[in-house]
């Protein structure tokens, strides 16, 4: 993988420089001055820009814009705080992540360098298109029988903030049903996401809580670093494994569990994103009966997660970000006469 680093400190790049180089990254080059860096991905774009987050002249969420169209993938680095408003607007227009940059102490060594590393190796597994077992949830808990709501499952990642933004706002106030969501990103950085999310929609967006419900009217959002399942008692908790996954929290985890625990049909979508994760779990939830969609190539921010579903088969269809809200909405019409159709008899319990 070609990495290359924008920072406008010299002692931060230094560090950064002497991270990669110890893991045998190779690294194109290394500009503080970061007027610069527009010309250097024009003319030697990296596979991926490790950007000091906290840029201003341009900003961070212009050059990640500038990277992106370069076909760099971005990771952001910051030295103080992960909930700034640079790092949010720049993890919109595309970064794929944030990490705490390493320090140089007295003696020129690195220090605090395993959250980039963690970061770095999950960048370079996705850029890889490495994928990884599905897990799920285990238990055999009495299930509870009553009647659920319509249940709508949407997974992202580079790019979804915008992305589940222009949905919420789209979506018919009149649609009942539970809403639950999995972004990847930093979760320092999604409560912010669940305040943003919150100005696109009358739905309430909170954090999924362990044994949180599924409830008509609620988004719930995915808001730790572990995976967001559904019990067999069909309340959430969040789980440690399986580990190693290259993102947490994990689409396909969430979606494993809900063809496991949900006892109707629902609506699940996969948005733009990198990597395969939510690919071999939208596919369970198909051939469980859900309605399933994925985003269109042309409106994606990266063609990863979406492409993964479209080639294994796991989308009913595959739409562009405009058509996904009247999509879920004619689906859910759909669902609703195809459950007045069933005798209650041969429903999932």
């Amino acid at each position: 993988m070609k990495v290359a680093i924008a920072h406008g400190s010299l002692t931060s790049s230094r560090a950064l420089e002497l991270v990669l180089r110890s893991e045998r990254y190779e690294l194109a080059w290394v500009e503080a001055d970061t007027r610069r860096v527009l010309s250097l991905l024009a003319s030697s774009a990296p596979d991926l820009l490790v950007l000091d987050a906290e840029l201003r002249s341009p900003t961070s969420a212009e050059l990640t814009r500038a990277a992106r169209a370069a076909g760099a993938t971005v990771l952001l680095v910051a030295s103080d705080s992960l909930q700034s408003t640079s790092i949010y607007d720049a993890m919109q227009s595309g970064a794929v992540d944030v990490a705490r940059c390493p320090k140089l102490d007295a003696l020129g060594d690195v220090i605090e360098e395993a959250a980039l590393l963690a970061k770095l190796s999950t960048v370079a597994r996705l850029l890889g298109r490495s994928h990884h077992k599905v897990g799920g949830a285990r238990e055999a808990a009495p299930v509870d029988a009553s009647p659920r709501p319509l249940l709508i499952a949407i997974g992202a990642s580079t790019g979804g903030p915008n992305a589940l933004h222009g949905i919420l706002s789209a979506l018919p106030a009149e649609l009942e049903a539970a809403i639950v969501l999995v972004q990847h990103v930093e979760s320092s950085l999604v409560s912010d996401l669940a305040s943003f999310l919150q100005s696109a929609t009358a739905r309430r967006v909170e954090l999924a809580t362990p044994n949180a419900v599924p409830k008509v009217g609620s988004v719930l959002l995915a808001g730790t670093d572990d995976h967001l399942v559904l019990t067999a008692r069909r309340t959430f908790r969040y789980e440690p494994e399986p580990r190693a996954l290259p993102y947490r929290p994990s689409v396909d985890v969430l979606f494993a569990s809900l063809a496991q625990h949900w006892p109707t049909p629902g609506i699940a979508a996969l948005l733009t994103g990198m990597g395969r994760d939510g690919a071999r779990g939208l596919k369970l939830l198909r051939d469980q009966g859900w309605y399933t969609l994925a985003q269109d190539e042309r409106s994606s921010i990266v063609y990863g997660m979406p492409k993964a579903a479209a080639e294994l088969g796991a989308a009913t269809r595959i739409v562009g970000l405009d058509d996904f809200a009247p999509a879920i909405t004619r689906a859910a019409f759909d669902l609703s006469l195809r459950k007045a159709a069933t005798p209650p008899s041969s429903r999932r319990r």
